[in-house]
């Protein structure tokens, strides 16, 4: 696990700089210290904890996928590690795009059940965690691939595309907040593209380490097709809710129970998951015959 946990202090070194330049740029451009220290409340607090939750179950799935790698690997058998990473992967990425998605089109709701003393800042948060929900999916696959990479006795290689992200991240932050006038928004690009330039990274050296082919259609583009029309029908669902009953905790239930459903049926008419990847799952199998 040190790999993972150097990572992740690296994520941490980086929301640290990304409130020293934030503060510094800001109070370069005459912003009012008040105001600086208001959106670093919102970017820290509600926008990284609604992030974090769907990430932490990428975490412990990287967890829990390490025994099995290894051992796989431990006996050289490169097809069944690139097998077993075919499934992890699809399982990851079918539970991170319907979450980032559903952040993005509940954004208002969650922000107001939750969060219901942001008062003049409501708008700003449901802002920044709108724009910046496709951070779930990168935290979750750079999560992923530092334990593949682990799992295949890699142990520096995850730290070093930490590393390196890093310094692209505090750069292009720095480049964003000087010469635009994205303000907050600029953090949210930083937090999307410093997960991203470290799947990129990862995700390039576990192709070339095993020979790896990332099945695209089904890993990533099924998933992510599936959870955008989930997101058209979930905006739908919510409205309509609202309409009736003017809560938005149980409109924004109903259409999360919708979304499930809505979302479950999607995967199966696209045909996410074959028969023998079912059985791989353990929850699952049980269930198949």
């Amino acid at each position: 696990m040190l790999p993972v946990i150097l990572s992740q202090s690296i994520y941490q070194l980086g929301y640290t700089l990304d409130d020293l330049i934030f503060s510094h740029m800001m109070t370069l451009k005459g912003w009012d210290e008040l105001k600086t220290t208001d959106i670093q409340g919102i970017f820290n607090t509600q926008y990284n904890q609604m992030i974090n939750l769907p990430t932490a179950v990428a975490t412990a799935m990287a967890t829990a996928s390490m025994p099995s790698i290894v051992g796989s690997y431990t006996r050289k058998e490169k097809k069944t590690v690139r097998n077993k990473i075919d499934i992890v992967l699809k399982t990851n990425m079918i539970i991170a795009f319907p979450s980032a998605v559903g952040l993005a089109v509940l954004a208002d709701p969650i922000m107001g059940v939750l969060f219901p003393r942001l008062n003049e800042y409501h708008n700003v948060a449901v802002g920044l965690l709108t724009t910046g929900s496709a951070a779930v999916v990168f935290y979750a696959l750079s999560t992923l691939s530092t334990s593949i990479l682990q799992s295949c006795d890699r142990m520096r290689i995850p730290v070093v595309h930490a590393g390196i992200s890093l310094g692209v991240h505090v750069l292009l932050l720095a480049a964003l907040l000087y010469g635009t006038e994205l303000g907050e928004y600029a953090l949210i690009i930083g937090n999307v593209t410093f997960p991203m330039l470290v799947c990129i990274l990862n995700c390039r050296y576990i192709s070339r380490m095993l020979d790896y082919r990332f099945d695209w259609k089904n890993t990533f583009l099924k998933p992510a097709a599936a959870a955008v029309i989930m997101g058209g029908i979930t905006v739908l669902i919510y409205s309509g809710f609202y309409k009736l009953c003017q809560s938005m905790l149980l409109s924004m239930m109903g259409a999360i129970v919708a979304a499930a459903a809505v979302y479950l049926l999607m995967l199966y008419l696209l045909q996410t998951f074959t028969k023998e990847e079912l059985k791989a799952v353990p929850i699952v199998k049980r269930w198949i015959k």
